[in-house]
């Protein structure tokens, strides 16, 4: 059973976000099945690739971010850097092979997705869609319309 499903409310409306987040939703569940399995070769696999997919997914948001000059930026990056830090950490301590509280690295990243989608995402989604203004005035060069949405098919 999974520890996280995703839901429409975790939806922004900007598809590249959502689709990135979904992906990470199912790393976050491998991640517990790992543990219930006490897989800890797996779970070493499994927080790599996390690492790895979250590095695109925060490049990814970076570029957003960038091209509708989003004004929250720094501190929106600064979150990101929080949650390698984390991930990297715990990585070194497995790979050290560091007694660890598996739990403790599944909670960290529920609740850090979480408040980072449902939160601070959720900001620079209303942000890309023009909902909140640019600090400079005026409208930002990015639109909803600019950039795919979860209900967009191909």
């Amino acid at each position: 059973m999974p520890l996280c499903t995703w839901n429409s409310s975790y939806n922004l409306d900007v598809g590249i976000m959502d689709e990135h987040h979904r992906r990470l939703v199912e790393l976050l569940n491998a991640a517990y099945d790992a543990i219930q399995l006490n897989d800890t070769h797996g779970m070493a696999r499994i927080v790599a690739e996390l690492l790895e997919y979250a590095s695109y997914h925060f490049g990814t948001e970076t570029g957003l971010m960038r091209q509708c000059a989003y004004p929250s930026q720094e501190a929106h990056q600064e979150q990101h850097s929080y949650f390698f830090r984390h991930i990297s950490d715990l990585q070194s301590r497995l790979h050290a092979r560091e007694p660890l509280h598996n739990l403790e690295i599944v909670i960290f990243l529920k609740e850090w997705l979480m408040q980072h989608i449902l939160v601070t995402d959720r900001e620079l989604a209303a942000h890309l869609a023009g909902d909140i203004p640019p600090a400079q005035g005026g409208t930002p060069p990015g639109r909803r319309s600019d950039f795919p949405s979860s209900h967009d098919a191909p």
